[in-house]
């Protein structure tokens, strides 16, 4: 017995520590958002500071399990939240493998099912799409039951109110359980556990109604009005959470708790809770606990009407879930061929000096500003900066240049600001390059991220060039067939044949290294780079590469080029003419040399 757990124990190490990379890797890289990560960051800096009995009452109603997690966000910031959120998600399988343990009498099963409940492709989601505070809603449930059914009502009692803090409408599934237990035989044997829990959970239902009026308390965050949703995403989205379990929770009592999901599904029209989309984001939190609780007491039930034995039945859950992970997990080599693509490689894309730059430049904003962030920037809700991230509700662009705001952050990236482009649709870039021209001055620049604040014209107060190589993978080719072993590729190519990559450039004077070889070095061979900006509209630079002037093997060739002012989605465009034999184009090098023009 002591070696199935011993397995488990590492699985939960295993996980913890591949997701917590997997996560910190997609922070590091710009890949988290604004929306969730930011704010749900915020939420903690909210909940403690002004706090006021109001205020208390608000937090309370909506999810008072932030209280438990400010010491992790003071201490540790994102990194710290990120991490614990993949070590309490993978914290699930523990109870996973004592309920199994319980109900099934086998360690090896046991260990089996809380390797399928790690591998369960819809977990993914939950850790990818940065931390939010439901996530923690699977391990409590799960971790409430365990200790019912072990008889430690306390402790039951305990996490399965924790679990209805953690979001609201969370609170409904302890709710449902407390009149489980309301309902059952053992109800005078639950009293201990069921009453009080269903104090709790219909306290916090009447608060929301008192904040927020009966519709408001009875959808509670839900994304999206009532409205008609598409029924194949919404059947696609019940079967790829079932049938990786091979159906056995359709034979469980667990499966009724599914009822507040498929209700929302049915009932509202919103991309992210149904296919491809709900199991690349938090949702997944609102299925997951009940349908292995599901497959734990299903497996009993198959066995007790003879259709299958425990130990096939969850050979098959088992085998099930692994041939989905091979194919929809984010790190199957298979998951970019599926629509549920997580698109991975991404968040490899880590450049630290760039991480610490804008941790700089969110440094020199005075605590309490106002502050324009791109939706990729997350870190303005670092605590000890003290900043108020802009809300994305503008409705007119004009609002942001009329001292409203007090700073604007340019960069990395993040072509929008927040989550969406305020209206009409202005993109950050746009934006920026309007502030510039309406009372924002340039305040500091580092690693091409600008700080611009309102009514400055003095000099820069901080400065670090950019510095950085762009590879052609990150290029858009024209023709699909541009695109090999992460080059432009092109043979006898007479048209563009890239643009890109999409850069907010500050102004100053660069150098722009190409980094390109050819199979023929004739003299009619032309190939022009130019740096444009404002969707292609203003040449910023053009420069014509002979190929009489190509060595053999690679050349490395410098163009020089001013950038005099703020401009929107500077980027680079390669046009071949009449070019005979095959280039290739590795990537380019960019060098602020100064930031005076």
């Amino acid at each position: 017995m002591e070696k199935p757990k011993k397995i488990m124990y590492l699985m939960i190490f295993f996980y913890t520590v591949g997701w917590s990379i997997i996560s910190l890797l997609r922070y590091y890289s710009f890949n988290a958002r604004y929306f969730d990560l930011g704010v749900s960051m915020g939420y903690i800096t909210y909940s403690v500071e002004g706090l006021t009995l109001s205020k208390f009452v608000q937090i309370f109603a909506l999810k008072p399990i932030v209280y438990l997690l400010v010491p992790i966000a003071y201490a540790f910031s994102f990194q710290g939240l990120l991490v614990f959120q993949s070590f309490f998600l993978a914290l699930g399988a523990y109870p996973v493998f004592m309920i199994s343990l319980e109900k099934l009498k086998n360690g090896t099963l046991a260990a089996l099912l809380s390797a399928s409940y790690l591998l369960y492709f819809p977990l993914a989601g939950l850790n990818w799409f940065d931390f939010h505070y439901q996530a923690l809603f699977p391990t409590l449930f799960l971790l409430g039951y365990w200790f019912y059914i072990k008889g430690k009502q306390s402790l039951s009692l305990t996490f399965m109110a924790l679990s209805g803090m953690v979001h609201y409408p969370y609170t409904v599934f302890p709710l449902l359980f407390a009149l489980m237990l309301a309902l059952g035989k053992d109800r005078k044997k639950d009293l201990k556990i069921w009453l009080p829990l269903l104090i709790i959970t219909v306290t916090i239902f009447l608060i929301n109604i008192h904040l927020y009026g009966i519709y408001g308390a009875s959808f509670g965050t839900v994304y999206a009005p009532l409205s008609k949703p598409s029924y194949f995403a919404v059947y696609i989205t019940i079967i790829l959470i079932l049938l990786p379990l091979a159906f056995v929770p359709i034979f469980s009592k667990w499966i009724f708790f599914m009822t507040p999901f498929l209700a929302l599904i049915f009932l509202v029209k919103y991309w992210g809770y149904v296919y491809p989309n709900i199991f690349k984001l938090q949702y997944g939190a609102l299925f997951i606990p009940f349908v292995f609780l599901g497959v734990i007491e299903g497996v009993e039930w198959l066995e007790k009407r003879s259709v299958m034995d425990r130990k096939r039945a969850v050979g098959l859950v088992f085998v099930s879930v692994v041939m989905f992970a091979a194919i929809y997990q984010p790190y199957s080599p298979l998951n970019k061929y599926t629509s549920v693509n997580y698109n991975i490689n991404q968040i490899f894309n880590v450049n630290l000096t760039e991480y610490d730059q804008l941790m700089k430049i969110l440094s020199l904003i005075p605590r309490g500003s106002t502050v324009l962030v791109s939706g990729n920037d997350p870190e303005a809700f670092y605590p000890y900066y003290g900043l108020i991230p802009y809300d994305n509700s503008i409705t007119n662009p004009e609002l942001v240049y009329n001292g409203t705001i007090k700073y604007i952050v340019a960069g990395p990236y993040g072509l929008q600001y927040t989550a969406v482009p305020p209206k009409p649709m202005v993109p950050m870039d746009q934006l920026v390059e309007n502030a510039s021209k309406k009372g924002f001055g340039i305040y500091a620049e580092a690693y091409g991220i600008m700080l611009l604040k309102y009514n400055y014209t003095g000099p820069l107060k901080y400065y670090y060039p950019l510095k950085e190589y762009f590879p052609s993978s990150g290029f858009v080719p024209t023709a699909p067939w541009f695109m090999k072993d992460g080059m432009i590729v092109a043979t006898n190519a007479h048209m563009q044949l890239w643009f890109g990559p999409e850069l907010i450039l500050p102004p100053g004077k660069y150098i722009m290294t190409v980094f390109l070889k050819s199979t023929s070095n004739s003299s009619s061979n032309w190939l022009s780079v130019a740096v444009y900006a404002d969707d292609q509209t203003q040449l910023i630079t053009v420069y014509y590469i002979n190929g009489a002037s190509l060595k053999p093997g690679w050349n490395a060739v410098n163009i020089s080029f001013t950038v005099p002012r703020v401009y929107a989605n500077a980027e680079v465009i390669g046009y071949a003419y009449k070019w005979q034999g095959t280039l290739y184009v590795k990537g380019i090098y960019i060098n602020q040399t100064s930031y005076t023009v």
